[in-house]
């Protein structure tokens, strides 16, 4: 067996995906952003948190399902970039598209195998209306947990009174629930209020439905250094990230230095 990839090595390979990803959008003319914590790593460490694991990106709705759809289309040329949908992989355990490295193997705890390597996360954006609809806001935040907590061979506790009321309750209900019925419940969520028409903005069928955004705030991005790249950002990173973290340029303390992710990745063997 090969040796376990260090969290440089997976950092550096989930940048060579980035640069991939980078080059399509610009060919295709696709919008896309840093988000999250790499939009962190990309405004306080010019490019990982590093001690991050990963890397994400959204997308307005439209341009996420033609890079969907870009992928599906050249997959053979693209190898060994795949994507990883619900639509294309069985057991696919997401409501949102990885794109893989599938040179590597990945071995998560607490999750089947599908067969993804190393990997970017890709958020679609929907649309939220006025940013008013708290029924919306709570609805989404449910069936995503539930929808993620389906693929979990076990309850993994939270903290928090509030959290830990949701994810116990989405994880009993998605054992009786299946994959497509709450996908379809999701689906409706995200297509209740058309992006063009909407003020605000959401990732709908992730947990992060709970934040809502300007939609302005993703018409204005600009180029920002990342290690040795330059990827994509909003220019009104400050005001998202101070909204979702608070004081996001202060570093936290050296304990909770870790990654948040649960999973090893291999070189798989010739």
């Amino acid at each position: 067996m090969t040796a376990e990839l260090s969290i440089q090595e997976i950092q550096s390979e989930t940048l060579q995906i980035m640069k991939v990803i980078h080059k399509i959008c610009i060919e295709q003319n696709l919008k896309y952003a840093l988000f999250y914590g790499t939009l962190i790593g990309a405004v306080r460490h010019k490019g990982f948190i590093p001690w991050d694991d990963d890397l994400d990106i959204v997308m307005p709705r439209s341009d996420y399902e033609k890079l969907e759809s870009y992928f599906i289309e050249h997959e053979k040329e693209l190898l060994p970039y795949k994507l990883f949908s619900y639509k294309t992989v069985e057991n696919y355990p997401y409501m949102i598209n990885r794109i893989c490295n599938t040179d590597f193997r990945m071995e998560a705890e607490n999750e089947k195998d599908c067969g993804m390597g190393t990997f970017i996360d890709v958020y679609p954006l929907d649309g939220a209306g006025n940013g008013t609809d708290k029924a919306f806001n709570k609805k989404a935040w449910f069936y995503s947990s539930m929808y993620f907590s389906k693929s979990r061979e076990h309850y993994v506790p939270v903290k928090g009174f509030t959290k830990t009321l949701v994810k116990k309750t989405a994880y009993f209900l998605s054992k009786i629930a299946s994959y497509k019925s709450i996908r379809k419940k999701l689906e409706k969520l995200a297509n209740k209020y058309p992006y063009g028409n909407s003020e605000f903005v959401t990732v709908v069928v992730w947990g992060n439905a709970r934040y809502f955004y300007k939609k302005s705030f993703f018409d204005d991005l600009s180029l920002t250094k990342y290690e040795d790249a330059e990827f994509y950002i909003p220019k009104h990173y400050d005001e998202i990230l101070r909204a979702q973290y608070g004081d996001y340029m202060r570093l936290p303390p050296e304990e909770e230095r870790t990654g948040h992710h649960f999973y090893k990745i291999y070189k798989k063997e010739k």
